[in-house]
């Protein structure tokens, strides 16, 4: 019994109701499933199959009432019934729940099939259900070992972005590491439909960092929607496809969502291409100038001086990533890099005059 669900007082009651019920179809007596029933939710419980010793009756008592029934003599211990169990929920095992004296089940198999066939069952009706590839994965996550890995791969990376930033990769693998060890460890554990909502929410913060912070399109932004995507086909589907009929099944689970993406594509052209001339929202678009042809300014003195600077040696003053502070000489100016990051101090020379921008590349 999973101890997030024991812990909490409400859904422990009602699953100590639900081990009543049932625990009652097999044992007529209702004391002894309510007994069995809190021993299953309650690791401080004690329960001993007990032999009247005259009739030979048998019964399930708290082991602490044994003293109080002198007809009465211990057959069996049920809870704890070995060192290991002391001090935990208990786990009735095969054999002592097809023990004739407490008849919990009818008999012991030893597969699957086996159980099937007994109860006069085919194997191919019946739906098997077993753990998924995520309970495996926050069970490997939550082992020691596994967690101190996990947490030194994070703050590797995340040391490693602080210490080159503008790469990106570190970072995200640093962010993904961290949601894996905090969702292994909750009370979310094994749950899909949490793990999907921890991705969603990292992949759309990786999409804001790399529209509204890192410039252009790259690591960060494709990690973002591929985190989203697979989010969402997670709570589309519920589980990883293990055979081609339930890749199938996904895809036509992905299918609305596909739809969606197209529909919002599409809504976005229209909307930029009839906004611009509705009366309500044309003053927030800028006009094109009627004249192509006349300058919006005249060249000044300005724009001859960066002219004059194309091939000029100079020295980064900051990181470029893309954009920084440079030292021409005397001068300080605004550069950006031609693509690639540029760490402080390394030598730099202006490529390229953009208007009033200047591109720079570094001298190696």
């Amino acid at each position: 019994m999973d101890d997030a669900l024991i812990s909490n007082p409400e859904t422990r009651l009602r699953l100590r109701t639900q081990l009543e019920d049932l625990l009652q179809e097999k044992i007529a007596s209702k004391l002894e499933a309510k007994l069995l029933a809190e021993a299953f939710l309650n690791s401080s419980s004690r329960i001993a199959l007990v032999v009247h010793k005259v009739t030979g009756e048998t019964k399930l008592i708290d082991s602490e009432d044994l003293v109080n029934q002198p007809a009465f003599k211990l057959e069996l211990q049920i809870k704890p019934f070995s060192k290991e169990d002391e001090n935990k929920p208990l786990r009735l095992r095969a054999e002592q729940a097809a023990d004739s004296r407490i008849g919990m089940v009818n008999t012991v198999a030893k597969d699957v099939e086996s159980a099937l066939l007994s109860e006069n069952f085919k194997m191919e009706s019946v739906p098997i259900s077993g753990t998924d590839w995520l309970d495996e994965l926050a069970e490997f996550l939550t082992h020691p070992w596994t967690r101190v890995v996990l947490i030194m791969l994070a703050i590797t990376c995340l040391i490693l972005e602080v210490k080159m930033p503008g790469i990106s990769l570190p970072g995200v693998l640093s962010a993904f590491f961290f949601v894996l060890f905090f969702w292994s460890h909750s009370q979310f554990s094994g749950q899909i439909f949490w793990l999907a909502i921890f991705l969603f929410f990292l992949g759309m913060i990786l999409i804001g960092v790399e529209i509204f912070i890192l410039p252009g399109f790259g690591i960060t932004g494709i990690a973002g929607i591929l985190l989203v995507l697979g989010s969402l086909g997670l709570v589309a589907y519920g589980h990883w496809p293990k055979n081609p009929d339930e890749w199938v099944g996904l895809g036509k689970s992905m299918a609305p969502y596909g739809i969606s993406c197209m529909g919002a594509l599409v809504s976005v052209v229209i909307i930029a291409q009839f906004l611009p001339s509705m009366p309500m929202t044309s003053k927030l678009f800028l006009k094109p100038r009627d004249n192509d042809d006349q300058p919006l300014f005249a060249e000044d003195e300005l724009h001859q001086g960066l002219a004059g600077l194309l091939g000029s040696i100079g020295v980064a003053e900051t990181s470029l990533h893309p954009s920084g502070k440079a030292k021409f000489g005397d001068h300080w100016l605004d550069v950006v890099s031609d693509g690639g990051f540029i760490v402080q101090g390394a030598k730099i020379k202006v490529c390229q005059i953009e208007g009033g921008k200047i591109v720079v590349s570094e001298v190696l």
